[in-house]
């Protein structure tokens, strides 16, 4: 009968410190990346806010999640667009990117 329950009692012990270690990785985690964004390791599109996987080749300093966002967001982008990043020549674009000529693909950083 003993046994039993110090068998109980250390089961419901090691449950609560694995619930409490997943809740603490998870809160780890949560910090990890709203850092991360604000760090901009971690781009997101200017367009609807989710994780960005290319960016605007013309100028590079936007992000877009697809080609999509691009398009749409391309009407107000077009005005900065033409104020180029220093680190990259001058690429004159008079239309709106079509596909992914415009679009290069970066590397995502996982930790």
């Amino acid at each position: 009968m003993q046994l039993s329950r110090a068998l109980m009692e250390a089961r419901a012990e090691k449950d609560n410190a694995v619930s409490q270690a997943l809740a603490h990785a998870r809160a780890d985690k949560i910090v990890a990346v709203a850092e991360a964004k604000s760090a901009q390791l971690i781009k997101t599109c200017v367009n609807c806010g989710r994780e960005a996987m290319s960016e605007c080749t013309g100028c590079h300093l936007v992000s877009y999640c697809s080609s999509f966002c691009q398009r749409k967001d391309w009407a107000s982008h077009q005005q900065t667009c033409g104020r180029r990043s220093p680190s990259h020549s001058p690429i004159p674009l008079t239309e709106p990117p079509l596909g992914t000529c415009y679009v290069e693909v970066v590397e995502k950083v996982d930790d």
